[in-house]
């Protein structure tokens, strides 16, 4: 391989590690944001008229588990980064987007396909926290093919 053939690989290194920070990002982001909203006082408001409570994913206790993941893949794409777009941590990096993946599906099945109570959504933090994962999950396997 020429020269040129070896900056364009590294670029695309430095690109992908930069995705992964970006997705883990977005994960942290997105764990802090309005997951789904309560629309009555059993949510834990008061009153005799119907109120709404917007819920971050941190109030559900999931959004803890997703939060500290993203900070995990902010950390990887910062590494990957650093190394020049090599990682020793692309299966790893992989795995904790998928288990974000899973833990967003989690929140979405117990708390709007067979809700205790009922909910409204999910709102954009879930959304924004199913996007980072994604391209996190798709950096990680960039990084992992590109070698």
């Amino acid at each position: 391989m020429d020269a040129d053939g070896l900056k364009a690989r590294a670029g695309g290194r430095q690109r992908s590690a930069i995705g992964l920070a970006i997705g883990g990002f977005a994960v942290l982001l997105g764990s802090f944001m309005t997951w789904s909203t309560c629309p009555d006082s059993s949510c834990g408001g008061g009153g005799g008229l119907p109120s709404f409570f917007p819920m971050s994913g941190i109030e559900f206790g999931l959004g803890v588990v997703t939060a500290v993941l993203g900070i995990l893949l902010v950390l990887a794409g910062v590494d990957a980064y650093r190394r020049g777009g090599v990682t020793p941590w692309s299966s790893a990096e992989l795995l904790l987007s998928v288990v974000v993946l899973i833990v967003i599906g989690a929140h979405v099945i117990t708390r709007h396909v067979m809700p205790v109570h009922p909910l409204h959504g999910p709102d954009i933090g879930a959304f924004v926290v199913v996007i980072g994962a994604a391209a996190a999950a798709v950096a990680s396997g960039r990084l992992r093919g590109i070698r």
